[in-house]
């Protein structure tokens, strides 16, 4: 039991160190690198969850949901980074589910047809919607700055390494035993103190533009275990352990970002009612 304790949290360090290599690169060297790195994380995780509901079976659905997301993605990059700002266009996205709507009147097999477009809808809603918001904040006056992102990525990985360790050492008061039973109260708070840390560190650097980040590192940790807890709650409905397995040690692609996924919405929301 012990070795295979040990084996897991190996895979889990080289996956991280790896994967987290790859992602500090790609977000780094400039905004077109930026824009094919979350991307591809986007379909990615859409396809796991495509594949946890069954919406891959929907060819039709299945098709227009990876070109909805893609499209709102591109046409978000194109109007933040304004290479092509055209506000018609970016609006165009909201048509998309209530034309789906109308779609479903007119289908000859009525059987799941609404549950599928309900988890069409909710697709948007839970992963193109995030990611395509990510934009918002990559981009200050056209230029495309890394700073923020990175920063949010960081407080995460510092809230779940946290949470994780401080939870495997002293962790006994489960957080929410009915959706996620091996989460504690000790692993969420020893998150929260590495976020707080981190995010203190974090303002010291000019590179991350904000001076404020041990503000926005609790909103960026309790969202993030909110959007564990929700991905937890997916995965228990459809009565699955992992949202894939590329990643050993780790699952899938949605395991990995589902705090990021709930954590850019509500970190883009409150950064705007600051700012003004």
């Amino acid at each position: 039991m012990e070795i295979n304790i040990k084996s897991n949290l190996f895979k889990r360090l080289i996956v991280a160190l790896i994967g987290g290599c790859f992602f500090l690169t790609m977000l780094m060297v400039n905004k077109w690198s930026y824009f094919f790195l979350f991307l591809g994380l986007k379909i990615l995780i859409l396809l796991e969850f495509y594949k946890i509901t069954s919406l891959i079976k929907s060819k039709f659905l299945f098709i227009l949901g990876l070109f909805s997301s893609v499209y709102l993605y591109v046409i978000s990059f194109l109007f933040f980074s304004d290479i092509f700002p055209n506000y018609y266009f970016l609006l165009s996205f909201l048509l998309i589910p209530y034309l789906i709507l109308i779609f479903g009147i007119f289908k000859s097999s009525i059987s799941n047809s609404f549950k599928n477009i309900s988890y069409f809808i909710l697709s948007l809603i839970y992963i193109s919607i995030p990611f395509s918001l990510l934009h918002t904040i990559s981009f200050f006056d056209s230029k495309y700055e890394f700073g923020i992102v990175l920063s949010i990525f960081l407080i995460t990985w510092a809230n779940d390494s946290g949470a994780y360790f401080i939870g495997k050492l002293f962790g006994k008061n489960k957080l929410y035993k009915m959706i996620s039973p091996k989460k504690t109260w000790e692993g969420a708070l020893g998150g929260f103190l590495f976020s707080l840390i981190f995010g203190y560190l974090l303002s010291l650097f000019s590179i991350f533009r904000m001076d404020i980040w041990y503000i926005y590192a609790p909103l960026i940790c309790i969202t993030g275990i909110l959007g564990d807890l929700i991905a937890s709650l997916l995965k228990r409905s459809f009565a699955i352990k992992d949202s894939g397995n590329f990643l050993p040690g780790h699952g899938g692609f949605l395991d990995r970002f589902d705090s990021i996924i709930i954590s850019i919405p509500f970190f883009v929301f409150f950064k705007i009612i600051l700012k003004s």
